[in-house]
Protein backbone atom coordinates (compact mmCIF):
# COMPACT_ATOMS: atom_id res chain seq x y z
CA UNK A 1 0.00 0.00 0.00
CA UNK A 2 2.57 2.46 1.22
CA UNK A 3 4.48 2.07 -2.51
CA UNK A 4 0.94 2.23 -4.39
CA UNK A 5 0.66 6.00 -2.70
CA UNK A 6 4.48 7.08 -3.44
CA UNK A 7 3.81 5.96 -6.95
CA UNK A 8 0.58 7.79 -7.16
CA UNK A 9 2.38 10.81 -5.84
CA UNK A 10 4.68 10.31 -8.40
CA UNK A 11 2.46 10.35 -11.46
CA UNK A 12 0.57 13.73 -9.57
CA UNK A 13 3.31 15.80 -9.69
CA UNK A 14 4.36 14.52 -13.05
CA UNK A 15 1.00 15.49 -14.46
CA UNK A 16 1.10 18.85 -13.00
CA UNK A 17 4.89 19.89 -13.71
CA UNK A 18 3.72 18.56 -17.64
CA UNK A 19 0.16 21.10 -16.86
CA UNK A 20 2.90 24.34 -16.12
CA UNK A 21 2.93 27.26 -18.58
CA UNK A 22 5.75 26.68 -20.94
CA UNK A 23 7.83 30.43 -21.74
CA UNK A 24 8.47 31.49 -25.46
CA UNK A 25 10.12 34.19 -26.35
CA UNK A 26 8.79 36.54 -29.02
CA UNK A 27 12.83 37.73 -29.98
CA UNK A 28 14.10 34.14 -30.26
CA UNK A 29 10.61 33.27 -32.74
CA UNK A 30 12.02 36.06 -34.87
CA UNK A 31 15.38 35.29 -35.26
CA UNK A 32 14.90 32.44 -36.17
CA UNK A 33 12.19 33.24 -38.85
CA UNK A 34 15.16 35.41 -40.22
CA UNK A 35 17.25 32.80 -40.75
CA UNK A 36 18.43 31.07 -43.69
CA UNK A 37 16.81 27.14 -43.99
CA UNK A 38 16.96 24.21 -46.07
CA UNK A 39 14.49 21.60 -45.73
CA UNK A 40 14.10 22.86 -42.16
CA UNK A 41 17.37 23.06 -41.46
CA UNK A 42 19.32 26.43 -40.72
CA UNK A 43 22.63 27.34 -42.82
CA UNK A 44 24.70 30.16 -42.63
CA UNK A 45 25.32 32.11 -45.86
CA UNK A 46 28.84 30.49 -46.80
CA UNK A 47 26.70 27.37 -46.98
CA UNK A 48 23.67 28.97 -49.07
CA UNK A 49 26.49 30.54 -51.31
CA UNK A 50 27.91 26.85 -51.86
CA UNK A 51 24.90 25.46 -52.54
CA UNK A 52 23.90 28.06 -54.98
CA UNK A 53 27.50 28.33 -56.51
CA UNK A 54 27.38 31.82 -55.98
CA UNK A 55 30.15 34.05 -54.98
CA UNK A 56 30.52 36.44 -51.75
CA UNK A 57 31.49 39.42 -54.19
CA UNK A 58 27.35 38.62 -55.61
CA UNK A 59 25.86 40.18 -52.18
CA UNK A 60 22.24 39.41 -52.05
CA UNK A 61 19.98 39.81 -48.87
CA UNK A 62 18.60 36.66 -46.88
CA UNK A 63 15.02 36.91 -48.31
CA UNK A 64 16.12 36.53 -51.60
CA UNK A 65 18.94 33.68 -51.06
CA UNK A 66 15.62 32.06 -48.84
CA UNK A 67 14.08 32.57 -52.55
CA UNK A 68 16.88 30.94 -54.56
CA UNK A 69 17.13 28.09 -52.09
CA UNK A 70 13.94 27.47 -52.06
CA UNK A 71 13.59 27.00 -55.93
CA UNK A 72 16.72 25.02 -55.88
CA UNK A 73 15.63 22.35 -53.50
CA UNK A 74 12.68 21.88 -55.80
CA UNK A 75 15.05 21.84 -58.39
CA UNK A 76 16.73 19.08 -56.58
CA UNK A 77 14.15 17.07 -55.79
CA UNK A 78 12.35 16.75 -59.29
CA UNK A 79 15.53 15.86 -60.21
CA UNK A 80 15.71 13.32 -57.59
CA UNK A 81 12.65 12.32 -58.15
CA UNK A 82 12.59 11.43 -61.98
CA UNK A 83 15.89 9.62 -61.51
CA UNK A 84 14.46 7.25 -59.01
CA UNK A 85 11.39 7.12 -60.99
CA UNK A 86 13.73 6.00 -64.41
CA UNK A 87 15.93 3.55 -62.71
CA UNK A 88 12.71 1.66 -61.21
CA UNK A 89 11.42 0.76 -64.79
Amino acid sequence: MERAEKIYKFFVKKKQKHLQKKYTYKCRQDVAEKRLRIKGRFVTREQAYEILGLTQIQLKSNEIIQRLLENHSLQVNTLVESKDKNQKN
